[in-house]
């Protein structure tokens, strides 16, 4: 069953003005080498680090994601899923199995059923568990072009670095399980 949502929201509309912070040189989170068959480019943890005989980032955790954006249109968005749940806002990510990159939360808010491009009905909050490797690989059908700003919340008694830019993400197949 297709899914069509924004990590945090597609329907809403902003007037935010680009802000560019990067801590530290950007790492990419996904990527292969299989040809030299080394861990490289990855966030490292001091362990792994070691471990690997890698420099460390410090973390294994990124702090400010930025993921580019795609070609779907925000406006075919319900159209190019035709049928499927369409989910504006994920909430209480947590990983339910880290090795894996097995990412589990609820839906929130504004989650519809669609046919025929239409939303029909509201649906009840869900919860998913799905791995980030079938997200962003095999099942990930689109990107939206336009991109979200998501401004930490940990800023209470400081600053945090830990915001997100992400696009909104059409993909097959999506696990739900409530």
């Amino acid at each position: 069953m297709p899914y069509a949502g924004g990590f945090y929201g597609l329907a809403r509309k902003h007037n935010h003005k680009p802000v560019h912070w990067i801590v530290g040189n950007p790492v990419a989170l996904l990527r292969s080498h299989r040809r030299s068959g080394k861990l490289k480019d990855a966030l490292a943890s001091p362990r792994t680090a070691k471990e690997y005989g890698v420099e460390t980032t410090g973390s294994e955790f990124p702090s400010s994601l930025d993921l580019a954006g795609g070609d779907l249109a925000e406006e075919s968005i319900r159209a190019t899923l035709d049928t499927g749940i369409y989910v504006n806002r994920l909430w209480y990510l947590n990983f339910s199995d880290r090795p894996a990159g097995r990412i589990t939360g609820m839906t929130r808010f504004a989650t519809f059923w669609v046919e025929g491009g239409q939303i029909v009905a509201p649906l009840n909050v869900m919860r998913f568990d799905e791995t980030i490797y079938r997200m962003l690989g095999e099942n990930l059908l689109g990107l939206t072009s336009r991109r979200e700003l998501l401004p930490s919340s940990q800023t209470y008694g400081g600053r945090s670095t830990g915001s997100m830019r992400l696009p909104g993400a059409l993909i097959d197949d999506f696990t739900f399980t409530l």
